[in-house]
């Protein structure tokens, strides 16, 4: 069964996006308007209590995140009339039944906060982390890198190492974790990452090293070879031209012979 929305429906849809976003775009209209359209078709029993003014806020917050506008989360729970932690938790459940809830990327993360100069960084701090707690060295529960609280708390450790501005909020909300938890975490991620910032510098001097090394011997190596070919040179007794005259004289001599 096919699902449109009704003109009424699409006038308010319009006029929420009005409200929430700081600008008009078609293609962000036409991608709320399939997640309306989508939720109508797929609505479960988490959502039986939802209104339809709170399912086209949250569609149209999720239109925004996937498409990367700006959107005022702030007015948006205003405008759904919830609570802020209900609405997360709508906002997850409506991910979920429409089939958004993939995992997070550090690099997506990166992309729509619009911080990609930390994300290489952020991702070796995941990775540190994983590795030091299977070594041992840091004690934690199992890691579960598909929860994006990973991710997040990567992000805001990079950009507080770095300094680079972030907005925590959103990291907050996406991580799907209090903001305390998600603070805590970074906290032990930021404390990799002046170790971890140094490892690659750390190779890369190495690597200079080697090649000024080798270039050095081969320069030696280089001028060895010539001082030993001058040395040749200078131990043969240079000819004069009165023994080059004789010594000319007796081959034609023998040739005639």
């Amino acid at each position: 069964m096919n699902y449109t929305c009704s003109e009424d429906e699409m006038k308010l849809l319009n006029k929420l996006q009005e409200k929430l976003t700081l600008e008009t775009s078609e293609k962000l209209t036409r991608k709320g308007y399939e997640y309306v359209r989508l939720l109508k078709l797929k609505r479960g029993a988490g959502l039986v209590n939802m209104s339809d003014t709170c399912a086209m806020v949250i569609c149209l917050n999720l239109a925004a995140d996937k498409l990367n506008h700006t959107f005022d989360k702030t007015q948006a729970v205003k405008l759904a009339a919830v609570t802020k932690k209900n609405y997360a938790s709508l906002y997850h459940t409506v991910e979920k039944v429409l089939g958004l809830d993939k995992p997070v990327t550090v690099s997506e993360l990166c992309v729509r906060l619009a911080c990609t100069e930390v994300s290489e960084l952020a991702q070796r701090l995941i990775d540190r982390y994983v590795r030091d707690r299977d070594e041992g060295l840091i004690k934690c529960p199992p890691i579960d890198l598909g929860h994006p609280m990973y991710p997040c708390a990567a992000v805001l450790a990079a950009c507080k190492y770095r300094k680079v501005k972030v907005k925590r909020e959103q990291l907050v909300d996406l991580s799907r974790i209090k903001a305390k938890n998600l603070d805590s975490l970074a906290g032990e991620l930021a404390a990799l990452a002046e170790s971890t910032e140094r490892q690659p510098s750390h190779k890369r001097g190495h690597h200079l090293i080697d090649l000024v090394e080798q270039m050095v011997k081969e320069s030696q190596s280089t001028s060895v070879n010539t001082e030993e070919n001058e040395e040749e040179k200078e131990e043969k007794p240079k000819e004069s031209f009165a023994e080059w005259k004789k010594r000319m004289l007796a081959n034609a001599g023998n040739d005639q012979r």
